[in-house]
């Protein structure tokens, strides 16, 4: 899909907060620029003012979308790595990927041009994970994003909440997952993958990322659901088994820049101690970032990667 062309310019970015409202508007404020309308009531009725406040409404104030588990399945979302061509494994991991502007396609394409055997989205399709923005960003064939020759998985992140999941659940996950040899589509939000000495394990820490209505930036969880621990314990049996674990979430354990999100980490640490030694890569950040080993007094111990897209640097520059 080299040449088609992405639907926004990082100038739209400019600005751009973790407010649930302002995210809303972000996408009626495109949508009005884009579609205009010369009939005076259907402009009233689909005004960007209108809108942004029916799906404001509907997105926090809604039910969020029914939480996957892998639960009365036979597939339990743990599945062993390999490469499409028997050579070594190729894994490439993106975070906050989902702009649909030119340096998301830049990223998509030099991506693709390593032929990765898995590629793995750790959560953000801007600016609410809406079913149009998931398709621009992901729908095979019409996307940028560099599907895996073996697969590919998406991670939650808190912008996809923002429309409390629904197109995540409904739309995204049904173009992940693995390819070869038999189509096995993801289920849900969190998964394992192992050969004989690691075991990469993304994890849900979007789902209840967005907290109370109006002051939702203030409180947030970003922990894990008590059906991920279980999984965790009876079907990946982490804390029985040594192989090196690599943690894929979308929300930082710890930040040198901002506040992190601890409380996965300190649920972990009940799982497998505090001595126990994690690489952990994750988004949300928009900056790249390489952390030696850190732990905090009640979470595990771990080598902190943060690959955030770059794009609010370059906001910065405009």
């Amino acid at each position: 899909m080299e040449n088609r062309i992405p639907t926004r310019d990082i100038k739209d970015y400019k600005g751009l907060k973790r407010s649930v409202a302002q995210n809303h508007f972000r996408v009626e404020d495109k949508k009005a620029k884009e579609h205009r309308s010369t009939n005076v009531l259907e402009m009233f009725l689909k005004s960007k003012w209108i809108l942004w406040l029916y799906h404001y409404i509907k997105s926090r104030f809604g039910p969020r979308h029914k939480f996957q588990t892998y639960e009365g399945s036979a597939d339990k979302g743990i599945y062993k790595l390999h490469s499409a061509n028997n050579s070594a494994v190729k894994i490439a991991l993106a975070a906050d990927w989902g702009t649909d502007t030119a340096e998301s396609q830049q990223v998509g394409l030099a991506i693709a041009k390593q032929r990765p055997d898995y590629t793995i989205h750790l959560g953000d399709t801007y600016y609410v994970g809406a079913p149009h923005e998931i398709e621009n960003n992901f729908k095979p064939g019409n996307s940028f994003w560099p599907y895996g020759s073996v697969g590919s998985f998406a991670l939650t992140g808190n912008h996809e909440m923002y429309s409390n999941g629904d197109p995540y659940y409904d739309i995204l996950l049904k173009y992940m997952g693995l390819y070869t040899p038999d189509r096995i589509v993801q289920k849900t939000s969190y998964f394992c993958l192992e050969n004989d000495y690691w075991r990469i394990i993304g994890l849900d820490t979007g789902y209840r990322s967005v907290g109370i209505p109006l002051i939702e930036i203030l409180f947030s969880n970003a922990d894990l659901r008590p059906e991920v621990i279980k999984w965790l314990e009876n079907d990946v049996r982490i804390k029985e088994d040594n192989r090196g674990i690599i943690f894929l979430t979308h929300h930082q354990y710890f930040s040198a820049f901002e506040s992190g999100y601890p409380k996965a980490a300190a649920q972990l640490q009940k799982i497998i101690g505090k001595n126990r030694k994690v690489l952990w890569f994750w988004g949300h950040e928009h900056r790249f970032a390489i952390y030696g080993k850190h732990s905090l007094n009640n979470g595990i111990t771990a080598y902190g990667r943060c690959i955030g897209r770059t794009w609010r640097d370059a906001r910065q520059r405009i």
